[in-house]
């Protein structure tokens, strides 16, 4: 039997929404793939966060503190608390910088060019975004782990530090 060109063209285009469909899917699966990569990325940070502060608690508790190794690396006055901002500008410029009472809103301004970098980012720049496999396993459950694992994602936090 015969095709007509009808149904010739309707094969090729539905074809054609096919792969654009797949193609789509794609991207999300990828888009998904970074967003989930980041999060575990930011609960690594803030998880070597906590640690580090509860180390901190620990060290400054009279009762803990000759139990602990003097050679603590986490020195007194460096507990970092959650969330945080930090702005970047020329020493020259001039800030001005308002708080509500409550907390919940702060304005700024600034006179020159600024950079702000949020909580995560500084934590990434201070190293707190590796951990070790092991760490992950007691955190993670088994069927997620396996899956992360399987999939890549915790390669990136996971890697020796340099």
């Amino acid at each position: 039997f015969e095709e007509s060109e009808l149904q010739i063209r309707y094969r090729t285009e539905r074809i054609q929404q096919l792969r654009d469909t797949q193609t789509r899917a794609r991207e999300d699966v990828k888009r998904k793939r970074q967003c989930l990569e980041e999060m575990m990325v930011h609960n690594v940070c803030v998880r070597n966060l906590l640690e580090r502060n509860h180390a901190r608690e620990v060290l400054n508790n009279p009762i803990h503190r000759e139990a602990l190794n003097r050679s603590s690396s986490v020195e007194e006055d460096a507990k970092i608390p959650l969330p945080f901002l930090i702005v970047n500008t020329d020493s020259s410029a001039e800030v001005q910088f308002d708080m509500c009472s409550r907390k919940t809103n702060v304005s700024f301004e600034c006179s020159l060019p600024f950079e702000v970098n949020d909580d995560n980012a500084i934590l990434k720049k201070l190293g707190m975004d590796h951990t070790s496999r092991g760490v992950l396993q007691r955190l993670l459950p088994p069927d997620m782990f396996y899956y992360l694992s399987s999939k890549g994602l915790l390669d990136g936090i996971t890697r020796t530090r340099r």
